[in-house]
């Protein structure tokens, strides 16, 4: 069973749609039940839904906090799959505006090391431009409590798309244009885990330096 109610999650994706058309009736129900949600309930149903840009500022100019965290500690910024690329960077305003673009999960990973991980690159983008730090590092139980940096995850980057090693190196090139700072021994990690991706290893020998 879901953590969170899915008519909720329906009646409200059925406001957005309603409001894509100009529909107004529902705004004020909405914006106060997400508000109510969000200060009450275990799994917050903002995770959920709205979906898209103009619900979501809708429900911030009421009053919404993005600030509130899921049951594993997450925010908004962690979601990879429904969020499109303007409410996105809405919900990235909105936390980088309360300091927040860095707060940590409960497995010790920031917003932008679970976006690099899936490779979403453009979210990953949105981060870094509002101030997420390319040089994060977690530690977490489920791998031995070694540290796990924010290049470790762009080169083990998960994605259905052919090219992995393309995908790499755009988030690789990416971090480092936002600061990305690599000592000799995390150089040697990086080689260490792309070893199957001699691009990606090639591309680090060239690009990345202490």
């Amino acid at each position: 069973m879901p953590d969170y109610d899915p008519a909720l999650v329906d009646r409200l994706l059925a406001w957005e749609a309603r409001l894509a058309e100009g529909d107004r009736s529902l705004d004020t129900w909405a914006v106060e039940t997400l508000i109510e949600d969000a200060r009450t309930a275990a799994s917050p149903v903002m995770f959920y839904a709205p979906r898209g840009r103009v619900a979501l500022e809708l429900a911030l100019a009421g009053g919404l906090d993005l600030t509130t965290r899921g049951p594993t500690g997450d925010t908004v910024l962690f979601q990879t799959d429904f969020y499109d690329t303007r409410a996105f960077e809405c919900a990235a305003d909105a936390l980088a505006a309360k300091d927040a673009i860095d707060w940590v999960n409960a497995a010790g990973m920031t917003a932008l090391s679970c976006q690099v991980k899936f490779a979403e690159v453009a979210k990953a983008r949105i981060l870094l431009e509002r101030g997420a730090s390319p040089n994060a590092v977690m530690r977490n139980a489920r791998y031995g409590g070694a540290p796990l940096s924010v290049a470790q995850q762009a080169v083990m980057a998960m994605s259905a798309e052919a090219d992995a090693e393309r995908l790499s190196e755009e988030l690789l090139l990416l971090l480092k244009a936002h600061g990305l700072r690599v000592t000799l021994d995390e150089k040697a990690v990086l080689l260490v885990r792309c070893i199957s991706k001699p691009r990606v290893a090639s591309w680090i020998e060239q690009n990345l330096s202490d």
